[in-house]
């Protein structure tokens, strides 16, 4: 059984190495290379804050692997993600870790671009807003009125670099009819700030008519 083994063994060691260098190059030559647009996914946000501002929606990821692999491969197999958990108030800049890559075992990250990714995060704070009626429709009219809103002030909550600005929170248009009885409508409040919630969307006005008209 040893003679067997033994025989012709260098023959053999030479075959063996052959094979060895064979695949190798075939390999080598099937390994192909893609890059894909991927979506950055943020997690881990400190409790009470928000992202106002990126600098960065979508990050180029190139993979490599076999020809097979990349040519079935698609930008929603791979997924990108930024972890804040030690993010601050404000600006900052945070690196795209290979180990927050999801990808399929069959290839590789061979780049990141970018390789960090700005963001401004702000803490979320609470503020009561006095509401401001907006009158259309008062060219022309004769009768004087005021106006009462219900409730006249509401709560607003967003990013503090935001609300620390604001002072009042408008009505949409109000068209003022004629008429001497007192009205009530309901309106709807307007902001143009998509990070802004308030705690009612709408309000009621009471239009009161005074009897004294202007001459």
């Amino acid at each position: 059984m040893k003679s067997r083994i033994t025989e012709n063994l260098g023959l053999k060691l030479i075959s063996l190495g052959l094979a060895v260098v064979l695949w190798y190059m075939i390999s080598a030559k099937g390994t192909s290379e893609v890059s894909l647009e991927v979506p950055i996914e943020y997690i881990n946000i400190p409790q009470g804050y928000e992202i106002i501002k990126k600098g960065q929606d979508r990050v180029k990821i190139s993979v490599y692997g076999s020809e097979r692999a990349i040519a079935s491969i698609r930008p929603e197999d791979i997924r990108v993600f930024v972890d804040l958990s030690d993010a601050k108030q404000g600006p900052g800049k945070y690196r795209i870790r290979r180990e927050r890559i999801r990808k399929p075992s069959s290839v590789e990250v061979a780049s990141i671009t970018p390789s960090e990714v700005e963001v401004f995060l702000d803490r979320i704070i609470r503020k009561d807003l006095k509401v401001e009626p907006v009158i259309s429709g008062r060219r022309g009219l004769k009768e004087r009125f005021r106006i009462e809103v219900i409730p006249p002030r509401v709560t607003v909550e967003g990013p503090e670099t935001i609300l620390k600005r604001l002072t009042s929170i408008k009505t949409e248009p109000i068209i003022i009819p004629t008429g001497k009885a007192p009205l009530i409508k309901t309106v709807g409040l307007v902001t143009t700030r998509d990070k802004i919630r308030l705690s009612v969307d709408e309000v009621k006005v009471r239009i009161y008519f005074e009897n004294k008209k202007e001459e």
